[in-house]
């Protein structure tokens, strides 16, 4: 019983630091865009350095496996490449023109668009008269309804240091106001649409080719030398020099939000299941808040994300248990453990 607590004390452990290192990346990557450094040039080096380690810890762990290289696994591999190229830019333009906070608020999207299309693809089969298919619909439902608040509902701030008072409603100088709030908003819902979308077909990869980490760095290359083609046609190449100060910090952002933090989220997932990793999310909120700023509609937004996400979560959970040993309608491999080893929100 004492290991079991022990060990059940270590994952709360790596979930709250998985937080901590999901704000600080947030709030790095910010910091980055505002020094001016272009977005594709970032998004080429940090999916290159995140491949790199990702390259390494394969051949560590999955040496020996058999990949069976072909001609269609080429090309899935491309489409996901092309596919974190897409994720990597809207979530920098997002950033770029909202706030970490929102962004924070916002990551759940992902795993519950994976849900969704899931279903759309027949990947998951859900029962729609059992209370737990109701309850997927309903989740994906209110998800998609805190979206759509978040993007068109800023509100007065309510927290951050860079509020000025509760009730506030001038505009701050850190976060972007009217359109191109919405435009970054809505870059971000894109972002977690395609992350729904290539989580679900790499799970059905997965199925087939058990190694995780081995395709992850493979995509995270192939995105980088989309993003560093598009940049050679379009951005002057003296943005390709990063001053000595940003070096450390693309590094660190590179390595902890693409490489570590998906490691430590699929086996916290792994561990305790989705929906307690799921109840961990709005400390990131929280943190990112306190250095940035956050808005009511955010505030609400967020929640009914929580809420669908928990929703969706504890409905696929029971659903597993309750045909475990039937013919199921739920799928074979849980899907949304296996997309939180690929979200790259």
């Amino acid at each position: 019983m004492a290991d079991i607590l022990a060990s059940n004390l270590t994952v709360h452990a790596a979930l709250l630091l998985t937080q901590f290192l999901t704000a600080f990346m947030t709030l790095a990557t910010q910091a980055v865009l505002k020094e001016g450094v272009n977005r594709l040039v970032l998004g080429c080096y940090c999916l290159f350095l995140a491949g790199a380690v990702l390259a390494v810890a394969a051949f560590v762990f999955e040496r020996g496996r058999d990949l069976r290289i072909t001609f269609g696994l080429i090309l899935q591999l491309l489409v996901f490449g092309f596919f974190v190229f897409i994720i990597q830019i809207l979530g920098l333009v997002g950033l770029s023109k909202t706030s970490a906070s929102f962004v924070s608020a916002m990551h759940p999207l992902s795993t519950v668009f994976t849900a969704a299309f899931a279903m759309l693809f027949g990947v998951e089969k859900v029962k729609l008269l059992s209370v737990y298919g109701q309850a997927k619909i309903a989740g994906i439902l209110v998800c998609a309804g805190g979206a759509i608040l978040m993007i068109l509902y800023k509100g007065p701030c309510v927290l951050g240091l860079q509020c000025s008072s509760p009730s506030s409603t001038t505009p701050i100088k850190s976060v972007r106001t009217g359109v191109e709030f919405q435009v970054g908003a809505f870059c971000i819902v894109l972002s977690s649409i395609a992350a729904g979308a290539m989580g679900t077909f790499a799970a059905k990869l997965l199925k087939k080719r058990p190694t995780p980490v081995t395709i992850l760095a493979i995509t995270f290359l192939i995105g980088s030398l989309v993003s560093g083609t598009a940049g050679l046609f379009t951005v002057d190449s003296a943005a390709w020099r990063l001053t000595g100060s940003l070096v450390p910090v693309v590094m660190l952002i590179s390595v902890l939000s693409l490489s570590i933090f998906p490691v430590l989220m699929l086996w916290s997932v792994m561990r305790l299941g989705p929906t307690i990793v799921g109840c961990y999310t709005p400390v990131n909120t929280l943190i990112t808040s306190l250095f940035s700023s956050i808005f009511l509609g955010s505030i609400i937004g967020a929640l009914l994300i929580l809420i669908g996400l928990l929703l969706v979560s504890w409905a696929h959970e029971e659903c597993s248990k309750s045909t475990a040993d039937e013919e199921t309608s739920c799928s074979a491999e849980p899907l949304i453990e296996k997309i939180e080893a690929i979200n790259l929100a």
